[in-house]
């Protein structure tokens, strides 16, 4: 029951890490599509 319970600790912290680092991705490319539109502009 232990082994289960770490086993599941492990998956859902390895899930929310990768969601954090898609989310900080996603944000990164629409910072440079921000910049890149506003050097467009200019």
């Amino acid at each position: 029951m232990l082994i289960v319970a770490l086993s599941l600790a492990m998956v859902l912290s390895l899930a929310a890490a990768t969601a954090v680092t898609l989310h900080n991705e996603q944000q990164d490319s629409r910072v440079k599509v921000l910049a890149r539109r506003s050097r467009q502009i200019r």
